[in-house]
């Protein structure tokens, strides 16, 4: 069997309770802000994967287009982020500024990609098809009897269908050394570890570089055969999975 990845993310918590937190995914209960990946098994985690949420036609028609359907996303992301968190939340800005220049960057290609769909969809709209972000996430390997791992915490989380990328900003501080410990064996069980130094985090959307980041975040709409929105009105059947 295939080493599973077990994230924790959301908003900060004592290690304790992130443990607990995992004890219970790893037992199969549903848990808040917990998933269990398997490369291979589990696609790509998109803006655009569906979580089983409904919304009623006033939520719909209070967020009538992309723009502010991405905007509400992000916005989703941001509320399990510390306030004071000024870098962290600096970070999430430009990411969703990276799509957005991705999508400008390759309009013709994406514009080209929809030709056949007959004006249903908008280059924009591809927007929907990035990795969504799970931030304040602590990666383990959901499959070890360890019951006290030590918990290293990264300020965004993505999984790209084979593995976890987990980016972390490095400040002025030197991570502890149970914290680099950590970090190793995440590496040695596949886990894609970006380190930012905070100051980088002026030079804008150059920190999600073609040299660290996988084409599955740099090019997230390959693969992808239409766009298509997180946005899902009430009344489809529970048992519909798109995205």
């Amino acid at each position: 069997m295939k080493r599973r990845f077990a994230v924790i993310f959301g908003r900060k918590q004592p290690d304790a309770a992130v443990l607990k937190r995992l004890q219970e995914a790893r037992q199969g209960e549903a848990v808040a802000g917990a998933r269990i990946f398997e490369p291979g098994s589990a696609p790509p985690l998109r803006l655009c994967s569906d979580d089983r949420v409904r919304f009623p036609p006033s939520v719909l028609a209070d967020i009538p287009d992309t723009a502010r359907k991405v905007a509400r996303l992000k916005a989703d992301v941001s509320r399990d982020m510390d306030v004071f968190a000024k870098n962290p939340r600096r970070l999430l800005d430009l990411y969703f500024a990276f799509i957005a220049a991705r999508l400008e960057a390759e309009g013709a290609t994406l514009e080209e990609l929809l030709r056949p769909l007959g004006g249903l969809f908008r280059v924009q709209d591809w927007a929907f098809s990035a990795l969504r972000p799970m931030p304040n996430a602590a990666v383990f390997d959901a499959d070890d009897a360890e019951t006290a791992p030590v918990v290293a915490s990264f300020d965004l989380a993505f999984w790209t269908g084979e593995t976890v990328l987990a980016v972390r900003l490095h400040g002025s501080g030197t991570p502890s050394p149970r914290e680099e410990e950590a970090c190793d064996r995440l590496r040695a069980m596949g886990v894609h570890i970006v380190t930012i130094p905070a100051r980088d985090l002026a030079t804008g959307i150059e920190i999600f570089s073609e040299s660290v980041f996988p084409d599955v975040f740099r090019s997230f709409w390959h693969g992808i055969a239409y766009p298509c929105s997180p946005f899902r009105p009430q009344g489809l059947p529970a048992s519909l999975a798109l995205g």
